[in-house]
């Protein structure tokens, strides 16, 4: 008797969120005010002109478009990306890779590396999990 099984190609994603943040805990447990925790903060001019409240800060290789500013509750947010979080983000990703991490389960897709646009194409449509591009 043959049986159908549901396919669930994203069933590993808890064990493997669970499996990051174990590894997160463990490889960078320590001081709460530790540099990799603690936020940058801009240089920032605030005035009041007739009609308005300006806020002018200094973002270097942020693009405008790359930000969120909000207010709520009265508080001001800017977030946004810049290089040291990348660099960051790759240093922890190599130490949970090399702690033996498995995320086989998320990777749904694998391109040539000429194939970069149609990775890039199919990333943004929300049709995927984790691309690999073979070099």
């Amino acid at each position: 008797m043959n049986t159908l099984t549901r396919w669930e190609p994203f069933r590993g994603l808890n064990s493997l969120h669970d499996q990051v943040n174990r590894l997160l805990e463990d490889s960078f447990r320590g001081n709460p005010t530790d540099s990799s925790i603690t936020a940058w903060a801009p240089a920032v001019d605030i005035f009041e002109n007739e009609n308005e409240l300006v806020v002018t800060a200094d973002l270097p290789g942020i693009n405008e478009k790359d930000l969120d500013v909000r207010v709520e509750n009265n508080m001001l947010t800017i977030r946004g990306i810049y290089g040291r979080e990348m660099y960051e983000t790759w240093y922890k990703m190599t130490v949970m890779l090399e702690s033996g991490l498995d995320f086989s389960p998320v990777v749904t897709h694998h391109f040539a590396f000429e194939d970069f646009q149609a990775a890039f194409d199919l990333m943004q449509s929300g049709n995927s999990g984790k691309i690999i591009l073979n070099w």
